[in-house]
């Protein structure tokens, strides 16, 4: 079972990097057609944002290999930060799914606002 404790901050920040170019690509290239509303979302969080973060682990559920890649399921959760005069909030924007085999043949698939998501 892929272990986010086992890597080193390298391997970790490429996990991440990763996650992000697939968010990037995923927002562009399908949600602005197929979902323009939250697309529409997307881009207001990202120029209101104070920070990205990331969150990588294990990922609790089967994933398909044909997009995701075979072996072990990761979940790299990026939020955006907005830090405010008296507190901060964070809002999840997607929860990003793929296996380090499927980082190499670049698969993966994203599920926008997660919170919001049933089938999580």
């Amino acid at each position: 079972m892929f272990d986010p404790q086992k890597l080193t901050e390298e391997q970790y920040d490429a996990l991440c990097e990763y996650a992000m170019d697939l968010f990037s690509f995923s927002a562009t290239q399908s949600l602005s057609i197929n979902d323009p509303e939250q697309y529409a979302e997307v881009l207001r969080l990202s120029g209101t944002c104070s920070q990205w973060v990331y969150s990588a682990d294990a990922a609790s559920m089967e994933l398909d290999p044909e997009e995701c890649g075979a072996g072990d399921p990761i979940r790299v959760t990026i939020s955006c930060v907005f830090e405010g005069e008296k507190n901060s909030r964070t809002v999840d924007v997607a929860d990003v799914y793929f296996t380090l085999e499927g980082m190499e043949e670049k698969l993966g698939t994203v599920v926008w606002f997660p919170e919001r998501d049933s089938w999580r």
